[in-house]
């Protein structure tokens, strides 16, 4: 009895949760219709040892978890559901989505990000590349790749969450200007 007792003195408090977040807003004065074009964000592709709850940091080739915080869900999913916000925030009239639409969208996006690492003392690194296709997927409209670097304020969770929040806002930013041309091209 003893010894759990000293274990369970021993144990930390449970990890904080967390999500990605975006500060882009969407204009409260912009309407979506019937007749607005719905872009789609397919679920972003990670490389396996991010995708997951764990919040990461690199020490050159090794992978440290951190024991303060983790992801309130896999790194994949958050990260998707932010490039959709942000994405929404940027496309004035235009329906973004990342589950798939009832009616086809006009178009699609498919992310791949290639890196996306928090090096220990240092920066986020966010390399993605991502396609952007016509709703069916089978014609290419545009293809990028960006490696964007993100200060961190600090070395906890938290900071480090912030940083690739913004991180994943700056990617958006550049997936928007390359849908933007394609939809005035449809218009």
């Amino acid at each position: 009895m003893a010894l759990v007792v000293a274990l369970s003195a021993c144990a930390g408090p449970p990890p904080r949760e967390y999500v990605l977040r975006t500060t882009a807003t969407v204009d409260p004065s912009a309407t979506l219709g019937a007749a607005s074009p719905v872009v789609q964000v397919e679920r972003v592709v990670l490389p396996d040892y991010l995708d997951t709850r764990d919040i990461v940091t690199r020490r050159d080739r090794e992978v440290v978890t951190s024991e303060t915080g983790r992801w309130a869900e896999r790194l994949s999913l958050g990260a998707t559901r932010l490039l959709a916000a942000s994405l929404a925030a940027h496309l004035n009239g235009v329906a973004v989505t990342s589950t798939q639409p009832i009616d086809p969208p006009v178009m699609r996006v498919a992310v791949d990000v290639l890196r996306f690492d928090v090096v220990h003392d240092g920066p986020v690194v966010l390399t993605a590349r991502w396609t952007i296709t016509d709703g069916t997927g089978q014609k290419s409209l545009a293809t990028a790749q960006a490696t964007l670097q993100e200060s961190v304020a600090g070395t906890r969770d938290d900071a480090v969450v912030a940083a690739m929040s913004l991180a994943l806002e700056k990617l958006a930013n550049r997936i928007s200007a390359g849908i933007e041309p394609n939809l005035a091209r449809r218009n």
